[in-house]
């Protein structure tokens, strides 16, 4: 019987994730004076290496996408090295489970596929923003003028350096001017920040507490113990977003350690605004063809299934309204 649960040291990555210094802290006074507007090109978004991304799907409801380079990536942590080891196993024992010819494994991924589609977007938007010790943060040097890099490497060879007296750089934010102001991208990172932090911290816990349960399905040979498998993925889902929703709130609320520097950018994209129908009166904001514009002008078409599966939430819950 293959061993389904090198992820139960999830609790070791908890405890040390919740607890443990942050690896750059990050912090945000969102007033007047911190929201800065710049206009940039195509080529200025493609080549900014750390940003968030602001997608409208309804009215004060937005898909918030955290895009960073590889290279930003925290690779001296030993909790990431060990996720990372984690997730690939886990990957390909899912993977056996899928393609094995037993009718009874089809079913149960077919059934597990099911739940997993019914997952919320906000929990796939979440999972998106790395938790702080995940991530370098960039530094402003002092003797350039703009404080900008123009390659990803000149940002990583300025994180690494040993200046603590270099302020560090904004977080750009991506955003359509013309559906959305700044401080109503505020208001919704701040919603789905507050909301994820209360229920993914507690379903990260009842997955837990859940996974003992399961193991009397062990001793039976024909079949995996797919629900222990299942609960075990779920924790740590939920752990990524909680994490992601707690560095979200970090990066607007985290008054004690304000810095001048460290703020928002929010970037005026016209190429972007002009993708969204001006006047656009309708609550649903996103449909397949303007998805297909986004993730293609954007360059993220690693999240393209991850929007489908919001238009295909949104539209469900549109017709629960309209039947009632």
């Amino acid at each position: 019987m293959v061993n389904l649960y090198p992820p139960l040291l999830l609790p070791f990555i908890i405890t040390k994730s919740l607890n443990g210094r942050c690896f750059s802290s990050s912090s945000l006074l969102l007033n007047s004076a911190t929201l800065k507007q710049n206009k940039k090109s195509s080529e200025d978004y493609l080549a900014d290496p750390n940003k968030l991304i602001i997608i409208p799907i309804r009215k004060e409801r937005s898909y918030i996408y955290y895009k960073h380079s590889e290279e930003l990536l925290n690779k001296d942590s030993k909790i990431l090295k060990f996720e990372n080891y984690t997730l690939t196993k886990g990957a390909t024992l899912w993977r056996k489970i899928k393609d094995s010819p037993n009718i009874i494994n089809r079913r149960i991924v077919d059934f597990v596929d099911f739940f997993l589609n019914q997952i919320s977007w906000t929990e796939t938007s979440l999972r998106s923003i790395p938790g702080e010790r995940y991530i370098l943060k960039g530094l402003r040097k002092m003797d350039k003028k703009t404080g900008m890099h123009n390659t990803t490497a000149e940002y990583v060879k300025d994180i690494t350096s040993n200046d603590k007296k270099s302020p560090m750089l904004p977080i750009s934010v991506y955003y359509p001017n013309d559906q959305l102001t700044s401080k109503e991208v505020v208001r919704q990172a701040e919603r789905l920040a507050n909301e994820g932090l209360r229920y993914h911290f507690k379903y990260m816990w009842y997955c837990i507490i859940g996974i003992p349960l399961t193991f009397p399905l062990i001793l039976i040979p024909i079949i995996p113990n797919v629900p222990g498998f299942y609960l075990t993925y779920r924790a740590y889902c939920n752990l990524k977003a909680y994490l992601g929703a707690k560095h979200l709130k970090a990066i607007i609320h985290d008054h004690n350690h304000v810095q001048s520097s460290a703020r928002l950018e929010f970037q005026c994209f016209p190429a972007y605004s002009r993708l969204f129908k001006r006047g656009n009166t309708d609550n649903m904001r996103l449909d397949t063809d303007l998805k297909d514009k986004i993730i293609n002008f954007l360059d993220i078409k690693e999240i393209d299934q991850d929007l489908t599966n919001v238009i295909k939430q949104e539209s469900r819950i549109r017709e629960k309204v309209t039947h009632k």
